[in-house]
């Protein structure tokens, strides 16, 4: 009796760790919820096998028990950040969210730095990893703003011509011309 206790109490444990260190505490009640179907939001009035399937499914997920994988869950979780901001991956049903693993970790494999998949990264790799995602969003902003500020001299420039500004319009054109051969010169 005292061991099975005992067994729960390290249940009840682990799950609130998984939610301290994922830093979704606040969600407890939802997660609950969601879990038992509305039947009850408190932890303690889980049966042991839905207690038992719930901290399995919460690992299966990736949830952290460990300090080390605390960081090592951060550090995938601003990746994931990243290949959204990029365009990489979307969607938020569990099924895009399988497409998107599996988009990142056969990036990840082929052309990453470190040449596995996201999860099976340690804390170092996946530092290496983040670096070379920021690298890939930074230019992806730069390109974005690039493409802007051509955007926005074209528009000036037609607006020149209807007003027949012309040496604004060479100006203007000069500029477009710079910032489109600017990033031809880079591709190459």
């Amino acid at each position: 009796m005292q061991k099975e206790r005992d067994k729960r109490t390290s249940q009840i444990r682990l799950f609130y760790a998984m939610l301290t260190n994922s830093g979704l505490l606040e969600l407890k009640e939802d997660i609950v919820s969601s879990f038992t179907n509305g039947r009850t939001v408190h932890v303690t009035e889980l049966s042991d096998v839905e207690l038992q399937k719930l901290c399995s499914t919460m690992r299966e997920r990736g949830f952290p028990t460990t300090q080390k994988e605390t960081q090592e869950y951060r550090l995938r979780r601003k990746i994931y950040a990243l290949c959204f901001d990029i365009g990489i991956i979307y969607g938020q049903s569990p099924e895009d969210w399988q497409m998107n693993y599996a988009k990142v970790d056969a990036f990840c494999i082929s052309r990453g730095t470190v040449k596995k998949g996201l999860r099976e990264q340690g804390a170092g790799e996946l530092k290496k990893t983040l670096r070379q995602f920021s690298a890939i969003a930074a230019k992806a902003q730069a390109v974005k703003e690039r493409e802007q500020t051509i955007a926005m001299l074209e528009r000036e420039f037609n607006e020149a011509i209807r007003t027949e500004n012309f040496e604004l319009c060479d100006t203007l054109r000069e500029q477009i011309e710079q910032h489109k051969t600017k990033h031809k010169t880079r591709k190459k």
